[in-house]
């Protein structure tokens, strides 16, 4: 039967772990969400004057639903603390 011992995380497992990171990039996620966002935005004023606005709701939506997510995702991370 197996022991309640718990393995330390070897260099061979994680190589990360000899710099005692071994996780998520929160910083990036966040930089790469605004610039994806932004990028979303240019697109809704450059590509503004097709005869329809379907695709331009769509642009503001996603550009919208991105933001919402990093500032909910920044509001949890801060009550986390």
């Amino acid at each position: 039967m197996a022991g309640k011992e718990i393995d330390p995380i070897t260099e061979a497992e994680v190589p990360s772990a000899r710099w005692g990171w071994s996780g998520e990039s929160r910083k990036s996620y966040y930089a790469g969400g605004i610039i994806v966002a932004l990028i979303l935005i240019a697109m809704l004023v450059s590509f503004g004057s097709r005869s329809g606005n379907v695709g331009n709701v769509y642009l503001a939506s996603f550009a919208a639903a991105i933001f919402a997510i990093l500032i909910r995702g920044a509001i949890i991370r801060r009550k986390e603390r």
